[in-house]
């Protein structure tokens, strides 16, 4: 047996209600639904996300970060992540 995970920010039955996503897809894709706070309203898990991107970052430059500062934590959480986790895992200059 194989399993799909399918993930949107859309409204599924107001899009199929407007006729703009099928029915019959949304039946067999609204098996089991997730609903996952954006990053925004989710403060305290920034702390965590960056020590792990930064990590891989890190790695993947070959360079050693050991600490990030508490000023750039609190900016970090005060931004109001409009592009959640895919926008605070991209490196700076990456669009």
């Amino acid at each position: 047996m194989y399993g799909l995970i399918a993930a949107t920010n859309r409204d599924l039955p107001a899009a199929v209600s407007a006729g703009t996503f099928r029915q019959n897809l949304f039946y067999r894709l609204n098996v089991f639904p997730i609903a996952v706070p954006p990053l925004r309203e989710r403060v305290d898990d920034i702390s965590v996300l960056v020590e792990y991107f930064v990590g891989r970052f890190a790695t993947a430059a070959g360079k050693t970060i050991r600490h990030i500062g508490k000023p750039t934590l609190e900016r970090l959480k005060r931004y109001p992540w409009p592009g959640n986790i895919r926008e605070l895992s991209k490196p700076i200059g990456h669009q």
